[in-house]
Formats: structure tokens, sequence, C-alpha cells
């Protein structure tokens, strides 16, 4: 999929100020050239694209290139820095008000996606950018958009969101958006403007088959700006988003005890009433052909939710990570999804044990194999580190150890006093392999060990030791010798 224009150094392409409009470029590449227009270039082929498709026809000679610009813009959505290379201000085509503010989206997603379609007077086309608001391309396809993909191939035609029917639950998107923003207002806006909006959405109730007789003078606002019959899910994200209204991302979400005892209820119901559909693919739980297989057993609902739940805070930590890479000038990696999948098939196989005692999982009858074989216990603090089951890995525990060895001080852990009766033990001790699989048996000598044990057994006495000494029976008088 063509997310930003191919940058390269330059060598035998076009120097990228032949391209037209708003084009989302590589970060790191543009850093490499320190900014340098002349040391960058771009395909012909997407030359091309640019000129031919995106644009009408002699658009590019209504603006010199030498106004071309690279410039970082935080992104609408996201609040993420990217890079953008336009030729002036803004591309006259592409560019839009929304809500009175300016809006910029790269051209490449306005080709055949409809998401951004004159709607007066929310929406209307701009030839301005003061104050321009960008929206990189990731986030343009999360809320909504389509960045049109080519074929590849001469002569064939790539998707097309129209045709494909990628808008159909457009409306659907809408209404819980706004919904959304209800349970919002209701929550957190003050009560002038709760009122407000009540007496605004009070003329929905007017849409209820009962009332569909209702005098037609009582028509809703929205009727007055005559609106669409459909709005796409962006535009309205992006209304919020101009508006400073976040509640349309998880994060920003609050859930109440109720609610989460409220959704663990729903998910524990969901996976017993899946109980004959696990028992018709038992085979994919207890001996999967790969990891893959017996991940995409378990309910999607409990899946998806531990793929939220995980991945979330594993990026979290990755962009942490990253962003000290960047500081120190190495180069930064990105985040593989299924990079935690063995951790989120772990706690979806603990909750099956707790619902399904008799189903034997793959991975816990894994683990049960693992703990019986002392050999292969490297192999089990791998995966235990694996699946964050464990503080750290071996490696660490061994240097660890070796720290508490230095600092260990075994005078701190005697008992100290008159009451306290020390019996102390002196041996030497060998020890060797215990078995020679991978060594010849008669060097079993060389691989012995030499230790001389100290040890002190301690008892705490019901009186001092004074008291005891001093009461000490002659031992000719054994019948009044009284054991301790």
């Amino acid at each position: 999929m063509e997310k930003f224009v191919s940058v390269e150094v330059h060598k035998n392409l076009h120097c990228i100020k032949n391209i037209f409009g708003i084009w989302k470029i590589d970060s790191e590449m543009v850093h490499r050239v320190s900014s340098n227009l002349a040391s960058l270039g771009v395909c012909y082929s997407h030359q091309m694209y640019d000129q031919t498709k995106l644009h009408v026809k002699n658009a590019k000679g209504t603006k010199n290139s030498s106004l071309g610009f690279i410039s970082n813009r935080r992104c609408l959505f996201c609040n993420i820095n990217k890079t953008f290379y336009t030729r002036g201000e803004q591309c006259d085509q592409h560019s839009w008000t929304l809500v009175g503010r300016n809006l910029q989206v790269p051209c490449c997603g306005q080709y055949h996606c409809t998401s951004l379609t004159e709607i007066h007077p929310i929406l209307s086309p701009s030839l301005s950018s003061k104050k321009a608001r960008y929206v990189c391309t990731s986030c343009y396809e999360k809320h909504g958009g389509h960045i049109n993909q080519r074929s590849g191939v001469k002569g064939k035609v790539g998707p097309n969101c129209q045709k494909d029917s990628s808008h159909k639950n457009d409306v659907i998107e809408s209404l819980r958006l706004i919904a959304n923003w209800l349970f919002y207002v209701a929550e957190y806006e003050s009560p002038i403007f709760q009122e407000q909006l009540f007496h605004e959405s009070i003329n929905l109730l007017l849409l209820l088959p009962s009332l569909q007789k209702i005098n037609h003078e009582s028509q809703t606002s929205a009727e007055k700006f005559q609106l669409p019959d459909t709005l796409n899910p962006f535009i309205i994200k992006a209304i919020f988003k101009l508006n400073k209204l976040d509640f349309f991302n998880c994060e920003y979400r609050k859930f109440s005890e109720k609610e989460s005892f409220e959704f663990g209820q729903g998910i524990a119901k969901t996976i017993l009433k899946n109980r004959k559909n696990i028992s018709n693919n038992k085979q994919l739980f207890e001996n999967p052909n790969s990891l893959i297989e017996h991940h995409n057993a378990f309910p999607l609902l409990l899946s998806d939710f531990f793929l939220g739940l995980v991945n979330t805070l594993q990026l979290s930590k990755f962009k942490e990570v990253n962003r000290k890479k960047q500081f120190h000038g190495k180069f930064t990696t990105s985040f593989d999804p299924n990079s935690t999948i063995k951790t989120r098939i772990f706690l979806m196989s603990i909750i099956f044990r707790i619902a399904f005692p008799g189903l034997q999982l793959w991975l816990p009858s894994m683990l049960t194999s693992l703990i019986r074989k002392p050999k292969l216990i490297t192999l089990l603090q791998q995966l235990l580190t694996t699946i964050h089951a464990v503080a750290h890995t071996q490696r660490h525990e061994r240097r660890l150890e070796n720290m508490r060895i230095i600092a260990a001080n075994p005078h701190e852990r005697l008992w100290i006093g008159d009451d306290i009766w020390n019996i102390g033990v002196i041996d030497n001790i060998d020890f060797k392999e215990k078995t020679f699989a991978y060594s010849n048996i008669f060097d079993q000598t060389r691989n012995t060990t030499h230790a001389t044990l100290r040890m002190v057994f301690q008892y705490k006495m019901p009186t001092s030791l004074l008291t005891l000494l001093s009461n000490v029976l002659p031992i000719t008088d054994i019948q009044t010798l009284k054991l301790w």
C-alpha cells in the first residue's frame, strides 16, 4: 500500500520537486540528507501518478517547483510529528475547511474515497493553510478514510472503496460516535450545555413510529442544514478532535467498577456458551499444527480482548524504547503485533483451564512435561521469559545470584543471646556431575568440585544457658536426671 512517496537518495530518480500536492514522506530518509530537496528523488511511476491521476490536467504549472518544501506537522489524531512535502502552502484541489478550521489530508487519500465531500456549511474546499491541521495516512485509514492503492500491473484497475462497499457501515459507525458523544456530554459537560443539547436532541423522538404523524412543522436541526443522507465517520471524528473532544479514543474512556464487572461477566458467559464449539474443535486446542492455528481456535471475543490489552501495553513500552534509540542516534524498529501471541495464548489458556478443567490444552500440558524434565529447565525458563511469567531472564538471574553470593554475610542471620544453644558442623564435600552424556566418563575426576561445609544449628532454650549449667546434676544421681 502506498502510504508515502518512495523517497531515496537521488540516484537515477526525478527530483522530488517534480511532484505536486501534499505527500507524507519518510522522515528517516529526510533526516539523512538534512532536508535537502536536491538530494531526494521520486520514481517516475509516482511522478506520473501524481500528475495524471491525483490532480487535474496542467495543475503542476500553476505553482513553481521552487515553492516546494518539507515540513514536520503534528497529526490531528495521533499527535505525532510526521514529515510532509508540499508545493506551496497547500494543495488547492485537496484542502478543506472543516467547521471553520483548515484541514489537510494527503492527496492520495482523496482519489476515489468520498470521505471528504463538500457538506455546506460543515465541510467546504479551502484555499488557505492558515493554522491548518494535518492528518497522516495511517490515521486517515484508521478513522474511516481509504488510501488509493494501485494494482502495480499496467492496465489493471486497483481496488476502489466505492465499488468494494467499504463505506456501507458508515451510518452505523457515525451513529455510534454520536451516541458516545451523548454519553460523554451526560457525564462530563456543564449543566448548561447538557440542557441545551437535551432540548435539541428531544426532536429525535419524532422519528419513533408512534410519532410519525406529528406535524411537519417540528423539524430537526440537521434538516435545517440540509445534511446528506450519510456522514462519514472520519468527518465526525475530525469535528470532535478540532473541538478537543477525545472521548472516542479508548485511552480517554473511563470504566466504572460496575462496567468492568459486567464486562467480565459477559466474557465469562460467552466462553461457557462456546462449550459445543470447543468440543467440535478439540483437536485445535489439544494438538494444533501451528501456533497461529491454536490461537485462532479461541473465541474471537477473548482473543481480541487480550490483543488490545497486551499489545497496547507492549506498544507503549516499544515507543519508549524507540524514543531512546532516536535520542542516541540508533535505528528504530517497527512493532510486530504477532510478537505477543505466546503471551496471549498463555493468558487465554489459564482462563480456559478454569472454565474447562477436562480440556487438555496444549500449552499447560507442555509446561507440565517440561517441569518433569530437569535437562529441559533452560527451555522452560526461556518460555516463561517470553510470556512474561518470570521477572527476568536466566542470564540476569545468574548475575543476581553472583551478587547475592558476594553480598551474603552469614553472621547477620545468627541468633545472639544467652538462651541460644549452638551446634557447629564442619565437613568436606566433593561434588561431581550427575551425568556424563556430553563428555568422556573417564574424565569425571576432572569435573569434580571440592567444598568445605560450615554449618551451625541454633536452638532457642526456654531459660538462660547459665541457669541450666548451674543446675547440672551429678552423673551418679540418675534417678533425678530430667530431660529438657
